[in-house]
């Protein structure tokens, strides 16, 4: 049986992939290892501040403003593939 936070995990690891671009190699990876994804296990805020030499309420602010970050960049795209198929769709 699906959760509706095993769906959510599904839907951010979704966003967080489709945005990768978007965000800096090190701000994709802290988002990585918090949440899990690639099939790994998920990391404690402790454990990746340690990695990065940063503190981890530093560590929760990056994840915070990297899924904003992620979020409109998926919005973004989404926006502009709506509006290039409403374009194709009904040329003038």
């Amino acid at each position: 049986m699906i959760t509706n936070i095993t769906k959510t995990l599904w839907i951010l690891e979704d966003v967080i992939r489709t945005s990768k671009e978007t965000l800096s190699v090190r701000d994709y990876d802290i988002l990585n290892l918090r949440f899990g994804l690639d099939g790994k296990p998920s990391k404690t805020l402790k454990a990746i501040g340690k990695k990065y030499k940063i503190c981890k309420e530093r560590v929760r602010q990056i994840v915070r403003q990297s899924i904003i970050k992620a979020k409109i960049a998926v919005r973004d795209k989404r926006t502009k593939r709506l509006f290039q198929e409403a374009m194709y769709a009904n040329p003038r």
